[in-house]
Protein backbone atom coordinates (compact mmCIF):
# COMPACT_ATOMS: atom_id res chain seq x y z
CA UNK A 1 0.00 0.00 0.00
CA UNK A 2 2.39 2.64 -1.32
CA UNK A 3 0.06 5.59 -0.83
CA UNK A 4 -0.36 4.93 2.87
CA UNK A 5 3.33 4.24 3.25
CA UNK A 6 4.05 7.64 1.67
CA UNK A 7 1.77 9.24 4.27
CA UNK A 8 3.57 7.38 7.09
CA UNK A 9 7.08 8.39 6.07
CA UNK A 10 7.13 11.77 7.89
CA UNK A 11 5.95 10.07 11.09
CA UNK A 12 8.60 7.34 10.74
CA UNK A 13 11.24 10.01 10.27
CA UNK A 14 10.00 12.06 13.25
CA UNK A 15 10.03 9.03 15.54
CA UNK A 16 13.41 7.86 14.20
CA UNK A 17 12.09 4.34 13.60
CA UNK A 18 14.88 3.65 11.08
CA UNK A 19 18.19 5.32 10.36
CA UNK A 20 18.06 8.16 7.81
CA UNK A 21 19.71 6.16 5.01
CA UNK A 22 17.11 3.39 5.25
CA UNK A 23 14.29 5.93 5.33
CA UNK A 24 15.63 7.67 2.23
CA UNK A 25 15.83 4.37 0.35
CA UNK A 26 12.28 3.51 1.45
CA UNK A 27 11.05 6.96 0.42
CA UNK A 28 12.71 6.60 -2.99
CA UNK A 29 11.23 3.14 -3.50
CA UNK A 30 7.79 4.41 -2.45
CA UNK A 31 7.77 7.31 -4.89
CA UNK A 32 9.09 5.15 -7.73
CA UNK A 33 6.27 2.66 -7.09
CA UNK A 34 3.66 5.44 -6.98
CA UNK A 35 4.90 6.84 -10.29
CA UNK A 36 4.80 3.38 -11.82
CA UNK A 37 1.25 2.76 -10.59
CA UNK A 38 0.08 6.08 -12.02
CA UNK A 39 1.73 5.30 -15.36
CA UNK A 40 0.28 1.79 -15.53
CA UNK A 41 -3.18 3.21 -14.76
CA UNK A 42 -2.75 5.34 -17.91
CA UNK A 43 -3.93 8.35 -15.93
CA UNK A 44 -1.94 11.45 -16.90
CA UNK A 45 -3.40 13.54 -14.09
CA UNK A 46 -2.49 10.88 -11.54
CA UNK A 47 1.03 10.71 -12.96
CA UNK A 48 1.43 14.49 -12.62
CA UNK A 49 0.08 14.35 -9.07
CA UNK A 50 2.46 11.50 -8.18
CA UNK A 51 5.37 13.64 -9.44
CA UNK A 52 4.07 16.68 -7.56
CA UNK A 53 4.06 14.58 -4.36
CA UNK A 54 7.76 13.78 -4.72
CA UNK A 55 9.77 15.91 -2.25
CA UNK A 56 12.02 18.50 -3.91
CA UNK A 57 15.14 16.81 -2.57
CA UNK A 58 14.27 13.58 -4.39
CA UNK A 59 13.29 15.15 -7.72
CA UNK A 60 16.93 15.44 -8.72
CA UNK A 61 17.69 11.76 -8.07
CA UNK A 62 18.53 10.21 -11.45
CA UNK A 63 16.55 6.99 -10.86
CA UNK A 64 13.36 8.81 -9.96
CA UNK A 65 13.81 11.50 -12.60
CA UNK A 66 14.58 8.86 -15.21
CA UNK A 67 11.45 6.90 -14.31
CA UNK A 68 9.25 9.96 -14.63
CA UNK A 69 10.87 11.09 -17.90
CA UNK A 70 10.48 7.56 -19.29
CA UNK A 71 6.80 7.54 -18.37
CA UNK A 72 6.35 10.92 -20.06
CA UNK A 73 8.11 9.55 -23.14
CA UNK A 74 5.88 6.47 -23.22
CA UNK A 75 2.82 8.71 -22.81
CA UNK A 76 3.80 10.87 -25.78
CA UNK A 77 4.88 13.92 -23.79
CA UNK A 78 8.37 14.12 -25.26
CA UNK A 79 8.60 17.92 -25.10
CA UNK A 80 7.81 17.95 -21.38
CA UNK A 81 10.34 15.17 -20.75
CA UNK A 82 12.93 17.04 -22.83
CA UNK A 83 12.66 20.16 -20.71
CA UNK A 84 12.86 18.15 -17.49
CA UNK A 85 15.91 16.16 -18.61
CA UNK A 86 17.70 19.17 -20.11
CA UNK A 87 17.44 21.06 -16.82
CA UNK A 88 18.56 18.02 -14.83
CA UNK A 89 21.55 17.35 -17.09
CA UNK A 90 22.61 20.97 -16.89
CA UNK A 91 23.03 20.49 -13.13
CA UNK A 92 24.26 16.90 -12.92
CA UNK A 93 25.66 14.33 -15.34
CA UNK A 94 23.97 10.95 -15.50
CA UNK A 95 24.46 8.48 -18.37
CA UNK A 96 20.98 6.96 -17.91
CA UNK A 97 19.33 10.36 -18.29
CA UNK A 98 21.48 11.09 -21.35
CA UNK A 99 20.31 7.83 -22.91
CA UNK A 100 16.65 8.65 -22.23
CA UNK A 101 17.18 12.12 -23.69
CA UNK A 102 18.36 10.55 -26.93
CA UNK A 103 15.11 8.59 -27.27
CA UNK A 104 12.89 11.68 -27.17
CA UNK A 105 11.25 12.74 -30.40
CA UNK A 106 10.56 16.45 -30.07
CA UNK A 107 9.57 18.92 -32.74
CA UNK A 108 13.06 20.49 -32.68
CA UNK A 109 15.76 17.81 -32.75
CA UNK A 110 18.35 20.39 -33.82
CA UNK A 111 17.93 22.25 -30.53
CA UNK A 112 18.16 18.98 -28.62
CA UNK A 113 21.39 18.22 -30.46
CA UNK A 114 22.94 21.58 -29.62
CA UNK A 115 22.01 21.15 -25.93
CA UNK A 116 23.70 17.74 -25.83
CA UNK A 117 26.76 18.87 -27.77
CA UNK A 118 27.52 21.24 -24.88
CA UNK A 119 28.11 18.16 -22.71
CA UNK A 120 30.66 16.79 -25.17
CA UNK A 121 33.44 19.05 -23.84
CA UNK A 122 33.24 17.41 -20.40
CA UNK A 123 32.49 13.85 -21.62
CA UNK A 124 34.18 13.47 -25.04
CA UNK A 125 34.66 9.70 -24.81
CA UNK A 126 31.35 8.69 -23.26
CA UNK A 127 29.70 6.11 -25.55
CA UNK A 128 26.20 6.86 -24.21
CA UNK A 129 26.56 10.55 -25.04
CA UNK A 130 27.97 9.73 -28.49
CA UNK A 131 25.04 7.38 -29.18
CA UNK A 132 22.60 10.08 -28.05
CA UNK A 133 24.29 12.65 -30.30
CA UNK A 134 24.12 10.19 -33.18
CA UNK A 135 20.41 9.58 -32.64
CA UNK A 136 19.66 13.29 -32.38
CA UNK A 137 21.68 13.96 -35.53
CA UNK A 138 19.63 11.31 -37.32
CA UNK A 139 16.39 12.99 -36.25
CA UNK A 140 17.75 16.34 -37.43
CA UNK A 141 18.67 14.61 -40.74
CA UNK A 142 22.35 15.50 -40.38
CA UNK A 143 23.61 12.25 -41.90
CA UNK A 144 27.34 13.02 -41.86
CA UNK A 145 27.29 14.20 -38.28
CA UNK A 146 25.21 11.18 -37.25
CA UNK A 147 27.67 8.84 -38.93
CA UNK A 148 30.62 10.49 -37.18
CA UNK A 149 29.03 10.26 -33.75
CA UNK A 150 27.89 6.66 -34.21
CA UNK A 151 31.29 5.55 -35.52
CA UNK A 152 32.95 7.30 -32.55
CA UNK A 153 30.53 5.53 -30.21
CA UNK A 154 31.34 2.12 -31.69
CA UNK A 155 35.08 2.81 -31.58
CA UNK A 156 34.71 3.37 -27.83
CA UNK A 157 32.98 0.01 -27.28
CA UNK A 158 29.52 1.55 -27.44
CA UNK A 159 26.32 -0.38 -26.79
CA UNK A 160 24.66 -2.68 -29.32
CA UNK A 161 22.01 -0.13 -30.39
CA UNK A 162 24.81 2.02 -31.87
CA UNK A 163 25.54 -0.76 -34.39
CA UNK A 164 21.89 -0.95 -35.36
CA UNK A 165 21.59 2.83 -35.75
CA UNK A 166 24.77 3.04 -37.83
CA UNK A 167 23.74 0.05 -39.96
CA UNK A 168 20.38 1.63 -40.71
CA UNK A 169 22.06 4.92 -41.58
CA UNK A 170 24.47 3.17 -43.96
CA UNK A 171 21.52 1.47 -45.65
CA UNK A 172 19.86 4.88 -46.05
CA UNK A 173 23.10 6.20 -47.57
CA UNK A 174 23.08 3.29 -50.07
CA UNK A 175 26.11 1.53 -48.59
CA UNK A 176 24.65 -1.97 -48.02
CA UNK A 177 28.03 -3.72 -47.85
CA UNK A 178 29.24 -1.48 -45.01
CA UNK A 179 25.85 -1.79 -43.30
CA UNK A 180 26.09 -5.60 -43.33
CA UNK A 181 29.61 -5.43 -41.88
CA UNK A 182 28.41 -3.17 -39.04
CA UNK A 183 25.48 -5.49 -38.33
CA UNK A 184 27.87 -8.47 -38.23
CA UNK A 185 30.24 -6.69 -35.86
CA UNK A 186 27.32 -5.78 -33.63
CA UNK A 187 26.02 -9.35 -33.54
CA UNK A 188 29.42 -10.93 -33.02
CA UNK A 189 30.47 -8.51 -30.34
CA UNK A 190 33.64 -7.54 -32.24
CA UNK A 191 34.58 -4.05 -31.19
CA UNK A 192 31.82 -3.81 -28.63
CA UNK A 193 30.34 -5.35 -25.50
Amino acid sequence: DWEHLRELLPELRRRKVEDEGDLQRLEMRTHRALLEQAFLARDEHRLEMAWADVPRGLRTEPQLLGDYAGYLLESGHDDKAEQLLREALRKRWDAGLVETYGLLETTEPGKQLSHMERLLADHPDDPTLLLTLGRLSLRAQLWGKARGYLEACISRNGPAPAYRELGQLLERLHEPGKAIEIYRRGLSGVGGP
